[in-house]
């Protein structure tokens, strides 16, 4: 079910959706010259440890190999973080519902999820 053209989809869309959040707190948050630097720089460190850090075998270029529960982790503080930051925008509709999307997607993910607890 992980490969799924509709789960593929909501994946993402969240990972687009928690890449503009990210932009969206740095700029609510930050002033200044800080403010520029904080828009450009938090989504692409974020996007970064998504791209640079996988797990062999998963579609993509491994550029740093990591076990299947530091890759499981680094997601899990991706879209954590991001629904944090929704939190703090003061925007608890749109909360919630990343948080019910992205429930929703591991849910439908259940094959890869076991597949990345079982490859330590």
């Amino acid at each position: 079910m992980s490969n799924h053209p509709f789960n593929l989809a909501l994946r993402f869309i969240l990972e687009l959706a928690g890449l503009c959040i990210i932009a969206t707190w740095a700029w609510v948050f930050h002033q200044g010259i800080y403010q520029w630097l904080a828009v450009v720089l938090y989504p692409a460190v974020a996007a970064a440890a998504w791209a640079i850090f996988r797990v062999e075998g998963e579609s993509g270029k491994t550029l740093v190999r990591v076990n299947g529960i530091t890759r499981l982790l680094i997601e899990i503080l991706f879209f954590s973080t991001a629904a944090r930051m929704l939190y703090q925008l003061d925007a608890g509709r749109l909360y919630s519902f990343f948080l019910l999307f992205v429930m929703i997607h591991y849910a439908v993910s259940y094959d890869r999820i076991l597949r990345l607890i079982r490859n330590r």
